[in-house]
């Protein structure tokens, strides 16, 4: 099965709990730091990969590794929503100050190449239709982050 390790561990924003993902294990797993609880966001055969906590801390938006879909998990009730799919490769999702929008990159290639372009997209994080932000950019857009909530 090969070597299994933790990547990309992201903290809640109150700082109570840490979410990571398993290489190889097909799972996010989303625990509370005082070793009390834990709960498993299950890949189905294919491993999870994590973006960030809402910024209220109560859920977590992920796709899955060469995935075409964003999900968003439910930390108290533990369901999660398919957001969108889009017929490419998405990637590292990221919540809004306000957690109303998610951003993501998105490749219309084959996920497992590096060729091809990158946009930024975002979504309404209750779902919907996404909106391309970055048409016509003659380059590659990775990783896209938000600005912080002003005070």
């Amino acid at each position: 099965r090969g070597t299994r390790a933790i990547e990309k561990a992201i903290w809640s924003p109150d700082g109570k709990r840490i979410a990571y993902w398993i290489l190889r294990a097909d799972e996010i797993v989303i625990a509370d730091i005082q070793g009390k609880a834990a709960s498993k966001i299950k890949g189905d055969g294919v491993t999870p990969r994590i973006g960030n906590f809402s910024p209220s801390g109560s859920k977590v938006v992920y796709t899955k590794l060469f995935g075409d879909a964003l999900f968003v998990h439910d930390c108290r009730t533990h369901k999660t929503t398919e957001i969108c799919r889009m017929d490419g490769f998405v990637n590292t999702p990221s919540f809004s100050p306000d957690g109303k929008w998610i951003a993501f990159q998105f490749n219309e290639t084959s996920p497992r190449k590096t060729a091809g372009r990158w946009d930024v997209y975002v979504v309404p994080a209750s779902g919907g239709k996404p909106v391309c932000l970055t048409p016509g950019f003659d380059g590659h857009s990775i990783a896209p982050c938000w600005r912080p909530k002003p005070d």
